[in-house]
């Protein structure tokens, strides 16, 4: 707001090998608000935003850290991280904010802009936004009911998005996920538990015919 910059979060971004494709979204994680790394990461970007005269809401960034350590910018944009990222970011920080909701009060409410938490959100459990891999493309004939069940059960489960389409298609980027889980735990490894089950039992997520 006004040439001040909050940061509202950081997502570490794992990818892996799939389908023939090198680099597949396997899951987002957010990481902790203080550290070198985020420090770096911060003012690194904040002077990317400054010289692009991006000064009132969101600025959405993707940052590469190279082999000596140092971000090297690959995206940035006057926009939202996604539209549901803030899903995943209000109940895991102190605030409860977003940057959605952070936007909101730099345009309409300046006076709560201001808080407490001044240029850093504060972590306060774990978050994870697992992207769903398919690997091969036929036609969408339904789930099977009993693992979307197992899955809803899972302790840190708390929210699912699903592609909406006739096909499901072999994962190769973002755009072919068939859809999206978000894990959130006081518990990280009961995070890393519930993404390996996920990982198990999405090869019998979808029926067959």
């Amino acid at each position: 707001m006004n040439g001040y910059h909050k940061l509202t979060d950081i997502w570490r971004c794992q990818k892996g090998a799939h389908n023939g494709a090198p680099f597949v979204y396997e899951y987002f994680d957010l990481i902790e608000n203080d550290g070198e790394i985020q420090d770096s990461l911060f003012n690194y970007t904040s002077q990317v935003l400054d010289a692009l005269e991006i000064r009132i809401g969101p600025g959405h960034s993707e940052v590469y850290l190279d082999h000596a350590g140092n971000p090297v910018i690959v995206e940035v944009g006057s926009r939202l991280g996604g539209p549901k990222m803030p899903f995943g970011t209000a109940p895991c920080v102190a605030s409860g904010k977003s940057q959605m909701d952070y936007s909101i009060d730099a345009y309409m409410e300046p006076h709560l802009f201001h808080d407490r938490w001044k240029n850093r959100y504060e972590k306060t459990k774990h978050s994870r936004m697992v992207f769903l891999i398919h690997h091969e493309k036929r036609l969408f004939n339904g789930f099977n009911q009993d693992t979307i069940q197992t899955i809803r059960s899972l302790p840190s489960f708390v929210h699912e998005e699903w592609v909406n389409a006739e096909w499901l298609q072999k994962t190769i980027d973002v755009r072919s996920s068939p859809g999206f889980l978000y894990l959130m735990h006081d518990d990280f490894s009961q995070i890393e538990s519930d993404y390996q089950e996920i990982r198990r039992l999405e090869s019998v997520l979808f029926k067959s015919s």
